[in-house]
């Protein structure tokens, strides 16, 4: 385009000069300066105008690609976001992996020193001071009872135990490490394996076993948290107040002053013996309540659940239970209601009792009030001859929940 303009100025340039008419030089001289300088002109204006197009053109050609290109940077701009985000997480990862193996490690090394020490301490013989020993006898030492550590009254530099040489180790040497201490109590054998931690307190998992004339006769694994009672589980041979020998076993939550839970009795047939020397028992020789279970714990005799206090089963939430059962493992006796000192204890009128006295005889059920754990011989408050559809429609009603087996049978089935 550019070039035809500039060829039609051209024309009309030569036009103008041949149709011209002839005149003198001068004029023809001013006429032709001008003619030339127009030409000039025409020229000029041809090339600007050409580069102006071109310019035009080339903006209006980039001015059309422009939104693709933003695009095409927007893309560039979240793949390189994308990335980096990328690179951040496998960073973070791959911190948090080392910060995971820094505490493995650094768990590990703890692990072996405390293996090195359980394996260590056992063999320097150690004994409690007199003072632990009291201590250990007064959490510890009693069935259906275990103390807070508010009594243990220890300073960083309290002896807390001895080895045969005499040499004596402080609370600050001992704290948070698992001793075993050995002394006797009387006519007891005291096994203790626990510890306390550096405020002096007990802590964590602590076992006591207590032997007398060479058989078991308490098991206390207490669970302690910053000094806390949390909880503990006993066991111990017993006799039930109607005479029968049996294995009794508790997993108590403490409380302020009482503890809530359940208690098991199975059957006993004998004695659990000690088959180790007192002066080179270890760790292997401690027996937890668990343990002892899996060992005797066979044919259930009884299972309470409720409150205790005092060492008893005490309870006047009307919520408490006791199961009783025949060697067989059917319900002799379920009652539900109030204890006192052990005993069925509730005037409320609420408390209810199913029973019998022998496996052959029918149920008889009960609701009324109960003293010194028996109840009110009055034929009104009684229902005999219960068949077993009858005994789930009275569970049902009362709405009963057991968390222990209850197997029912009729006579005649």
């Amino acid at each position: 385009m550019q070039s035809e303009f500039a060829e039609r100025r051209w024309r009309q340039y030569m036009g103008q000069v041949k149709n011209k008419p002839k005149s003198d030089s001068g004029i023809q001289k001013e006429e032709k300066h001008a003619e030339s300088k127009q030409f000039k002109q025409g020229i000029v204006i041809g090339i600007i105008s050409s580069v102006v197009f071109a310019i035009l053109s080339a903006l209006f050609s980039n001015a059309a690609k422009l939104p693709v290109r933003m695009d095409n940077i927007e893309k560039n701009v979240k793949d390189l976001n994308s990335r980096i985000d990328t690179v951040e997480s496998k960073f973070d990862q791959k911190i948090d992996e080392t910060k995971s193996d820094i505490r493995g490690d650094i768990e590990g090394v703890g692990d072996d020193i405390t293996r090195l020490e359980n394996l260590i301490l056992p063999f320097l013989h150690l004994k409690p001071s007199a003072e632990v020993q009291q201590q250990i006898t007064y959490a510890y030492g009693e069935v259906n009872r275990v103390e807070q550590s508010g009594g243990l009254v220890l300073t960083s530099a309290s002896v807390v135990a001895y080895n045969d040489h005499g040499a004596e180790y402080t609370a600050n040497q001992l704290s948070d490490i698992k001793l075993l201490l050995p002394y006797h109590e009387g006519k007891q054998n005291v096994f203790f394996y626990g510890q306390f931690d550096e405020e002096n307190r007990w802590d964590g998992d602590c076992l006591v076993n207590i032997y007398e004339n060479g058989t078991l006769k308490l098991i206390t694994d207490a669970v302690y948290e910053n000094g806390k009672l949390l909880n503990f589980k006993q066991a111990f041979p017993d006799t039930t107040t109607g005479g029968q020998a049996v294995w009794t076993f508790s997993e108590r939550t403490a409380q302020d002053d009482f503890s809530t839970g359940r208690t098991w009795h199975y059957f006993r047939n004998g004695n659990y013996d000690q088959n180790f020397q007192f002066d080179s028992v270890t760790a292997k020789d401690m027996i937890s309540a668990d343990d002892l279970r899996d060992v005797v714990g066979t044919d259930i005799e009884g299972y309470y659940c409720g409150v205790n206090s005092d060492g008893h089963f005490n309870d006047n939430t009307g919520n408490a239970y006791m199961v009783k059962y025949f060697p067989d493992g059917l319900v002799r006796t379920l009652y539900v209601g109030a204890f006192v000192n052990g005993q069925f204890e509730d005037q409320s009128g609420n408390a209810w009792m199913i029973g019998k006295n022998k496996p052959e005889e029918s149920y008889s059920y009960y609701k009324g009030p109960f003293k010194n754990g028996n109840p009110v011989k009055d034929i009104k408050y009684w229902q005999y001859n219960l068949t077993v559809e009858e005994i789930h429609a009275i569970l049902e009603k009362t709405g009963f929940k057991s968390d222990c087996k209850l197997v029912w049978k009729y006579p005649s089935v």
